[in-house]
């Protein structure tokens, strides 16, 4: 019996003729125009593709969007998948989290979000330690992460807190002087004994 598939020409489909992504069906019809099967996630990766092409999709099928292009179009479609896809990071700019930036204490996260403030987050003992550093800023904490206080600064408070972090924490020991014990103020050894004679020499 022949084959009930022969009808079928699947080994003609060109699946994959001019772009690096496998699962993108692309077509030439009977009129010569170029037609690309998407899905939506598709269309999203590539929507960048289609700048500058005033084509609208058809939905054939469910869930599948059908572009039908002109060879001029198409040609463009593929100049602009060669010129890449944009960032799609490029709106948060997190290659700049620079953990710790300003501090040597390796456990403060601080980075920039996509409206260009500076945000830190801190534990409630990271922030008692550089309470000093908020000094003139007046900024409150938010508390997005049960324990964590997040604080979100302008480039200009930024500045300053990094400048009060450079000035150096206040001591904590400033009230209790013990560096001033005078054991034996009067030398530099408290094994030294000195005492007068019955002749009034120092000895």
């Amino acid at each position: 019996a022949p084959s009930q598939e022969g009808n079928v020409p699947k080994p003609k489909e060109p699946e994959q003729p001019e772009s690096g992504d496998d699962s993108i069906q692309v077509s030439v019809d009977e009129h010569g125009m170029y037609v690309l099967h998407l899905t939506m996630p598709q269309y999203k990766l590539l929507k960048y593709a289609f700048v500058g092409i005033p084509i609208k999709p058809s939905t054939e099928k469910p869930g599948i969007m059908t572009f039908r292009m002109t060879e001029p179009q198409f040609k463009k479609f593929q100049a602009n998948q060669a010129s890449g896809a944009p960032s799609q990071e490029g709106n948060v700019p997190k290659p700049k989290e620079t953990e710790q930036p300003e501090s040597g204490d390796g456990s403060i996260q601080v980075s920039v979000d996509e409206h260009g403030m500076y945000v830190l987050h801190l534990t409630m003992p990271q922030y008692k330690l550089l309470k000093y550093a908020f000094v003139g800023i007046p900024i409150k904490p938010s508390t997005e992460k049960p324990g964590i206080m997040t604080f979100r600064m302008t480039e200009p408070q930024f500045k300053k807190f990094q400048a009060n972090q450079a000035s150096g924490a206040p001591s904590q020991e400033g009230n209790e002087p013990k560096p001033k014990e005078p054991e034996q103020p009067e030398s530099g050894d408290g094994s030294i004994q000195v005492s007068v004679d019955e002749h009034g020499m120092y000895v």
